[in-house]
């Protein structure tokens, strides 16, 4: 819960939003990563869908996975090297320091 709903990540964005970016490979990588995404949720639904006893719906969903996506994605360290890892005190360097 403390993580935030919406991300704005620009794989998920519209035609109109990835004209904005003036750039056709970037486009182009957008798109072929989006596919990638939608793709894998496919397989996760269907698995999930089979599993049903053990993997329930409510939680399974398209919206759940895609959520799920953003976080790894936007918060994994190593991309080009061996490993790819979660480092969550690296974190908090994503994060202005507010007083709440």
């Amino acid at each position: 819960e403390n993580l935030p709903r919406e991300i704005d990540y620009v794989i998920f964005w519209d035609e109109e939003e990835l004209k904005l970016l003036e750039d056709e490979s970037l486009i182009r990588l957008a798109k072929t990563t989006r596919e990638g995404f939608e793709k894998e949720a496919k397989t996760l639904l269907s698995i999930a869908a089979k599993h049903s006893d053990l993997l329930k719906k409510e939680i399974f969903t398209y919206e759940n996975i895609k959520w799920i996506y953003i976080h790894l994605t936007t918060r994994c360290f190593g991309k080009y090297f061996e490993y790819v890892t979660m480092v969550p005190m690296a974190e908090l360097f994503n994060h202005e320091c507010t007083d709440v």
